[in-house]
């Protein structure tokens, strides 16, 4: 799960105290919402990044680390 850059807020769920105006603050990304896709993303390019990976310029989704015969390539 990701971690929001934004605060996002929703509707309690059914069970919870009833009362106007009640909400939830998400602390982490779940799937469903528009934000996880996004938020994992950040996460995913963060750690590959600590490892040494570079992102490719012309494809987000492509990261390279080394040169010549020694490359790793993560797609």
């Amino acid at each position: 799960n990701g971690q929001f850059e934004e605060e996002i807020f929703m509707t309690q769920p059914e069970g919870f105290k009833k009362g106007k105006n009640l909400v939830c603050r998400l602390n982490r990304s779940f799937y469903g919402l528009k934000q996880a896709s996004r938020a994992w993303n950040k996460r995913f390019h963060v750690f590959v990044e600590r490892l040494g990976f570079m992102r490719s310029l012309n494809d987000p989704c492509l990261y390279v680390k080394g040169s010549g015969d020694n490359l790793i390539i993560v797609v």
